[in-house]
């Protein structure tokens, strides 16, 4: 059936005249979404434009041992490695900590450019991937895993795009005015509220054992517990604690104590007690797959499809070539991302023998990047007192790390001339 000349006619008109207007608001969007970020990061952004031209920016990227849990602030390898460079180059440095706690390749990958963009860093460290297995936030597992469907995935493809957030956003705004505030509140009076006694008790714990204080942090959260036997982040806090001292029977009991006083999950509780579960040994699995039972007979709709998703996907995570495939992913696009960027790349592998640092070496080769390799330096050390119960770094540890990468900056000639007579 032909289109009559009047039909075609609009057609060919309003539908250039709605894709014009579409990719106008969307760089619009994006253009007032910018100048917010920089409105509300107008300290550091002047810090960073402040500093001098002729200034060596080194940005460190990764997880928590790159944010430097089981050190005091001060002696982190960022802060190591900055003092290191101070001592023996000629011209100013600045090293800049971008590690993250529980931070993912995938994360790291998703705010590469707009750290790029921020710090104008001459050279980037990268040590990431132990936190892949269990944080699956913004996960390129998601993408990569065939068995997705293809609405999920289009619905995945356009969360990208801000006109597409800004109709979700309205369309969610819009259906709670058409539910009305009656439903909103009486689900909001069902849920426990924790004392904050209780939670503050319990974050000053959480702080005590990133110092390595465990037997005081032991005693704020029981004390926390006392106060709020429903305070959920006390209960993980320990199950942390005891999976480091390979208490598993314990860290199981008080896993499950947290799961069942949580009424409302979110990403960063589900993250919080994965990371729990798989830190679990031998029992993992079987945890991971009680658990999915419990979402099973407690939530329904959206919200149970959302969370049976990240436990199969944590469950496909105990597989090595998943794994592997993700963070190769992830690490190739970081290593493009950073020479369009024509900045230097240097990857580390962490300082204990695990799986991800396979992947790591691999990418290097491959690519024929950088490579600090913290796994060979503590071998050759053969040393237990570089680092404290959880598995992280003490001072110690993180100074090795950061004379690693001093010397792979040495070697590599990336560095200016030394002070006169050193």
């Amino acid at each position: 059936m032909k289109m009559k000349p009047a039909l075609r006619k609009t057609f060919f008109i309003t539908v250039p005249a709605v894709l014009i207007f579409l990719i106008v608001l969307e760089l619009c969007l994006r253009m007032c979404g910018y100048l917010y970020i920089q409105r509300h990061n107008h300290e550091a952004h002047t810090k960073t434009t402040e500093l001098s031209k002729d200034k060596l920016r080194i940005l460190c990227l990764g997880d928590s041992f790159t944010f430097g849990v089981g050190s005091s602030p001060e002696n982190n390898y960022p802060k190591q490695l900055e003092r290191i460079l101070q001592e023996n180059i000629s011209e100013k440095i600045s090293v800049i900590n971008g590690g993250r706690l529980a931070n993912t390749s995938s994360l790291l990958l998703k705010n590469l450019q707009e750290n790029i963009n921020k710090y104008s860093p001459s050279i980037i460290v990268v040590m990431i991937g132990m936190n892949n297995s269990w944080n699956l936030e913004g996960s390129s597992y998601f993408l990569l895993n065939s068995s997705i469907g293809l609405l999920e995935r289009l619905e995945r493809m356009s969360s990208s795009f801000r006109i597409y957030k800004l109709l979700k956003i309205g369309w969610v705004n819009f259906k709670y005015k058409i539910d009305g505030n009656k439903k909103i509140a009486s689900a909001n009076n069902s849920i426990r509220k924790i004392k904050p006694e209780s939670l503050e008790l319990s974050a000053i714990g959480n702080e005590l054992f990133l110092k390595g204080e465990y037997i005081l942090a032991i005693e704020k959260l029981q004390e926390s517990l006392k106060i709020d036997n429903n305070n959920y982040d006390a209960y993980l806090f320990l199950a942390g604690m005891r999976n480091t001292q390979k208490e598993f029977q314990l860290a199981e009991k008080e896993i499950w104590q947290a799961i069942n006083s949580i009424d409302e999950w979110d990403d960063h509780l589900i993250c919080t007690v994965l990371l729990a579960i798989n830190r679990l040994g031998d029992k993992k699995e079987a945890e991971l797959v009680k658990l999915k039972s419990y979402f099973k007979s407690k939530y329904y709709g959206n919200k149970k499809s959302r969370l049976l998703k990240i436990i199969e996907a944590d469950l496909d995570f105990s597989k090595k070539e998943t794994i592997s495939k993700v963070l190769e992913y992830d690490l190739e696009r970081i290593v493009r991302l950073a020479r369009e960027n024509r900045v230097t790349l240097i990857l580390q592998t962490y300082p204990r023998s695990i799986l991800e640092n396979i992947t790591i070496e691999t990418i290097s080769r491959k690519y024929n990047s950088c490579l600090a390799n913290n796994e060979i330096i503590f071998k050759e050390k053969a040393r237990s007192d570089f680092f404290v119960a959880d598995g992280h770094c003490n001072e110690k540890g993180y100074e090795l790390i950061a004379e690693n990468v001093y010397d792979i900056l040495v070697k590599e000639e990336m560095l200016p001339r030394k002070r006169t007579g050193e």
